[in-house]
């Protein structure tokens, strides 16, 4: 087990910690009178004449507009529309990964405790909220359930024999909760835009759970677009974008496949080994190591 204090590893205020779902409230409540907002529809396709995209949706509304942006995740379905099949490809790191939240049954304050084992890797750690947000790793044992009860069960069979903290934080889940499931894939992709419509985000880039800064990325990647179409045309704007940040992104893709081994050994000497150093580290890495990780986000 690895266990660190949030206050000897970061100055305050030095690491803003944002959750998801906060960030989203967010970016609605200033958007909300300047944009139309459909909700529980996607796009099933999308033409492109004359400098401008036909769009239509799941609901079979339709609509046509100047510019056409997919950030719809690593499932993306604007992705296809922008880019064909032979433009990108899903890179799957031979793992799984599972997020919820719950009560602090364990009362923890300030830290960040990860249990390490071969073949699984479990982090706990506080919220502002006093909550405990669980983010699980582990390898495939059968396909990801679909709903989220199947996905509970699931998760607690590959983590039975699992230290008494991971077992607890799985029994207090509550059924009916969210809870997050899916394969680790990377997207890889040439280019990120046709014409007038671009992907950005997860959707263009995956960069999966491990390296600690997709979230960041996705949004690094929103904001260069924005200031792209405000001093261009749409198709140059996708082009300005992918010089500004595709370089960085296949770098920090290029580090997480080589860590994904680390994460998730899968022989019992690479285990061995990682619990060599990481015991022998003293505190001043882990300090230095965080704080330049979460600095470059």
């Amino acid at each position: 087990m690895l266990d660190l204090d949030y206050r000897r590893l970061y100055d305050p205020g030095q690491v803003p910690q944002i959750m998801r779902d906060d960030l989203q409230t967010v970016l609605h409540d200033r958007a909300r009178d300047l944009a139309h907002f459909r909700f529980s529809d996607g796009v099933r396709s999308m033409a492109q004449d004359g400098g401008r995209a036909q769009v239509t949706f799941d609901s079979g509304a339709e609509a046509e507009y100047d510019a056409v942006i997919g950030a719809d995740g690593l499932r993306s379905a604007v992705r296809d529309q922008v880019l064909g099949r032979s433009d990108y490809r899903l890179h799957p790191l031979n793992l799984q990964a599972a997020a919820f939240t719950c009560e602090n049954v364990l009362g923890l304050q300030n830290e960040y405790v990860a249990h390490l084992e071969p073949m699984r890797h479990s982090i706990v750690y506080t919220t502002r909220r006093n909550e405990l947000s669980c983010i699980l790793f582990f390898a495939p044992h059968a396909p990801v359930p679909g709903e989220a009860e199947p996905r509970l069960d699931y998760l607690r069979g590959v983590f039975e024999d699992a230290p008494a903290p991971v077992q607890e934080v799985l029994t207090t889940r509550a059924r009916g909760a969210l809870l997050y499931m899916d394969d680790l894939m990377q997207v890889r992709a040439a280019r990120w835009s046709a014409g007038c419509a671009a992907i950005v985000g997860d959707a263009a880039h995956c960069l999966t759970q491990l390296s600690g800064i997709g979230a960041s990325m996705a949004m690094a990647s929103a904001s260069a677009l924005a200031r792209a179409l405000l001093a261009e045309d749409p198709a140059s704007a996708g082009r300005r974008l992918e010089r500004a940040i595709k370089p960085q992104v296949e770098s920090l893709q290029r580090k997480t496949r080589r860590n994904a081994k680390w994460c998730v050994p899968r022989s019992g000497g690479l285990n061995a080994l990682r619990a060599a150093l990481l015991a022998g580290a003293p505190e001043a890495v882990w300090r230095f190591y965080f704080r330049a990780k979460y600095a470059r986000s």
